[in-house]
């Protein structure tokens, strides 16, 4: 059967416009709907977790490519307006089998503009790298190649 004869019958017509429509709706939520919820959920998370006031300037996700890009992200020193960790740009490339794994699996991550404030006094003090609480970061090791004859 030709397609332009296929796409003349209703039943085909209407099943294409839901697929058009649910993909429209994928897409609305995925640029919209998803970046202010993440970038307050993130800058939270961290701050919570770094016990260091965390900012996150912009966040955008891209729900085809499953990616992220967090713009300005600030760690402040603790009770001070002093940058600890500034960071221009991080752009991550999530794997699908996120969705399976129900936890953020990367293909790729890209670190910008990535700057430390480190401090070492006369008497010794200085940034404790070592007071920072440990993050829970396992990093999965990549899918071995095919063999080849």
């Amino acid at each position: 059967m030709p397609l332009a004869e296929l796409a003349r019958r209703p039943k085909v017509r209407r099943w294409l416009g839901i697929a058009a429509a649910v993909v429209a709706v994928y897409a609305l939520i995925g640029v919209f709907a998803v970046p202010p919820p993440l970038r307050s959920l993130l800058a939270g998370k961290l701050t919570q977790a770094l016990h260091r006031r965390t900012t996150v300037e912009a966040v955008s996700f891209n729900p085809f490519a499953l990616s992220v890009r967090v713009r300005g992200l600030t760690v402040r020193e603790p009770g001070s307006d002093t940058v600890f960790v500034s960071l221009g740009e991080l752009d991550a490339n999530i794997k699908l089998t996120s969705i399976l794994r129900l936890a953020p699996v990367l293909k790729e991550l890209r670190l910008a503009d990535l700057h430390v404030h480190l401090v070492r006094n006369a008497d010794a003090q200085g940034t404790d790298l070592l007071a920072l609480p440990l993050l829970d970061v396992r990093i999965a090791a990549a899918d071995p190649p095919p063999p080849t004859c």
